[in-house]
Parts: C-alpha cells; structure tokens; sequence
C-alpha cells in the first residue's frame, strides 16, 4: 500500500512517481516487495529489473552483478556494521560498493559523529566509499556527473548536512563533518571539482573517508575504482 516499507528499504511505497523533483521524488520506491529496488539505487545489469525506478531496465551505465564478496562483521554502539571487499587489489566504484551493501540489507556509511568516524578508520585500509552524494535530486541514479546543488546528504536520509564547499560550506543543524585539510589550512575539501574520466566528464559528487589523512573526508568522482565498501544496518 502507498505509505508503507514493506521491504525496509526506508523509502515508502508510492502508487506513480511524484512530480516534485526536489522533495519526496528521493524517495521514491516502485516496487515495495524488493530491498534492491528504489529511486536512486545502482542499476544492475541483466537482472530483469527497474533498479532505480525510472521506467528503463539496464540502460548503459548498469552496473555487473556482484560476484565472490568477503565481508566482516563488527559491531558498534549496538549497530550492525560489515567490511566488504573482493580481494586482490580490486577495487569498486561507489555505485559498485553500495550494491554490495544493498544486496546485504544494508546500506553504505553514514557518519554521525567522531567516535563512529574513528571506529570506521580502525577498520578500512587506504580509503573507503561512504554513502554521502552532493545530488541535490538523486536525478543522477549510477553517479557518473552529479549536479552543483552541494547539498551533500548521506544515502539512506534525504535531509541535507553539508551545504557550500570548502571554506565557504558549512555543516547544518549541528551535523557532524570531517572534510579533508591541507597542513594548517581550513578545510579544502569538498572542492566539487569537474575532470576527464574514462572518457566522460566527471563531477566530484561522492565522499570516501581516508586512513592517509586522519580519517577526514574526500570528494571524487563516484565511478572511480577505488574503495571497498563499509556498510551499516538500515
């Protein structure tokens, strides 16, 4: 029925996709019997099914299946937390990393205060994706280019907790934040920067947290190969 989340993806079941683009269209969910399948969620390639809710099955930017996954369970503050990884030197991209998390009934980071940011630290290597996205309207479901807006919000809560970028952003309503610095500097990062990638322009529009940097936060480009993927309980 309308309202309801019969399959604990948090995004409630709608009868038609709204027409507001910037408010309860996020939370859109087409198909309220599958965890997997929701507005905004990665594309799977060959699966026979809508993923994101925008009426096309596997259109160009699908992403492959998940194949052999080997995550590890931790706990933190009662909550339900998982590494996961391939192995080997291989890499995800965002997109890729919260497939993973999604198809475990989870749903990639959020980080909500610096106790949870160091406990996500001890845990990961070089770098890690987190769920954070600055798409304004999650018009962009596989993330390859995001919007301007700089309205950075995590995946699963469409309330924004980051706004602006770099010493002109600021957290909202006392939500915690960790951007990256250089030396002494104030916060550099996120810079929202636009660049060539694998042949297509890429938008900085999702956020890792790095070991090499104290744990602080990056932007980058969402289709980049590089993190495993560290996932929490819905």
């Amino acid at each position: 029925a309308t309202g309801m989340d019969a399959d604990g993806d948090g995004r409630p079941a709608m009868a038609a996709k709204p027409a507001d683009p910037t408010g309860t269209i996020a939370l859109y969910d087409c198909d309220d019997a599958d965890k997997t399948i929701f507005r905004g969620a990665p594309e799977v390639c060959g699966d026979g099914k809508d993923n994101n809710c925008d009426g096309m099955m596997d259109e160009p930017a699908c992403i492959e299946p998940v194949g052999n996954v080997a995550c590890q369970d931790h706990m933190f503050e009662g909550k339900m937390y998982s590494k996961c990884g391939k192995g080997g030197g291989n890499l995800w991209t965002q997109p890729k990393a919260r497939l993973v998390c999604l198809q475990k009934g989870m749903e990639l980071v959020a980080i909500n205060s610096q106790a949870e940011n160091d406990f996500v630290l001890g845990l990961i290597g070089d770098q890690t994706w987190t769920s954070a996205t600055d798409f304004p309207d999650t018009s962009n479901d596989n993330g390859n280019m995001s919007p301007t807006g700089e309205q950075w919000r995590w995946g699963n809560d469409e309330v924004v907790f980051f706004t602006g970028k770099a010493t002109a952003g600021k957290p909202l309503d006392g939500k915690f934040a960790k951007w990256g610095t250089t030396g002494a500097n104030p916060p550099q990062q996120p810079n929202n920067q636009v660049g060539p990638y694998n042949g297509a322009t890429c938008r900085e529009g999702c956020m890792v947290i790095r070991t090499t940097q104290g744990g602080s936060w990056y932007d980058i480009c969402c289709n980049w190969r590089t993190g495993d993927g560290f996932c929490e309980a819905r």
